[in-house]
């Protein structure tokens, strides 16, 4: 009748840990777990006062296979004229972790090289891969950047060629030389 929480705990490196206090629920959903992986749980009751019942039975239960490809939310600058390098920054997101990234340049939206492979530790839902494409030695013209993420499961990213890229511009070229130029005097000042 006194009944405060229900203190759900995980086996965490040998020892139960409390990771959630449960009050106005009768479940709860534990997230940030890795797919494929077995997981302990119990629970206790705690009244008002902070008295801790026993502990309940020891509930294992695994994940699910992670199915679901990683996908690239955002890639910049936008499109654009550039000469010598062009600063990218692709961010790829997946519900579990991303491991690695990859940036690839092509010259014609379909054929693609893989320039740069940065592999990610830790469980990062979220990354944004910081990388200086040199491009002074390119022809110019158009050049397309993507990039394609891996997920700790192995599951790849869209490769096709709807995957997501920016097609940015290669212009080394200066301007003419302006022509026509006219100076008028006005009081004070000169339109030129």
């Amino acid at each position: 009748s006194d009944l405060s929480y229900f203190a759900v705990e995980q086996l965490i490196n040998g020892e139960y840990k409390e990771i959630k206090k449960v009050s106005n629920a009768r479940g709860v959903n534990i997230t940030g777990l890795l797919p494929d992986t077995e997981y302990s749980f119990r629970v206790i009751a705690v009244d008002k006062q902070g008295n801790k019942g026993e502990a309940s039975d020891v509930y294992t239960a695994s994940t699910i296979t992670d199915v679901t490809a990683p996908v690239i939310t955002r890639i910049s600058p936008s499109a654009g004229y550039h000469n010598n390098d062009i600063s990218l920054n692709i961010t790829a997101e997946d519900d579990y972790a991303v491991a690695s990234l990859d940036i690839q340049i092509s010259t014609d939206a379909a054929n693609w090289t893989t320039i740069y492979t940065e592999n990610i530790t830790g469980t990062n839902k979220s990354k944004t891969v910081t990388y200086t494409l040199d491009i002074s030695t390119l022809n110019e013209g158009s050049i397309y950047v993507r990039g394609i993420a891996k997920d700790i499961a192995g599951n790849s990213g869209d490769e096709s060629e709807k995957a997501p890229y920016v097609q940015y511009v290669i212009d080394r070229i200066a301007p003419e030389i302006p022509e026509n130029l006219k100076a008028e005097a006005s009081g004070s000042s000169i339109n030129v």
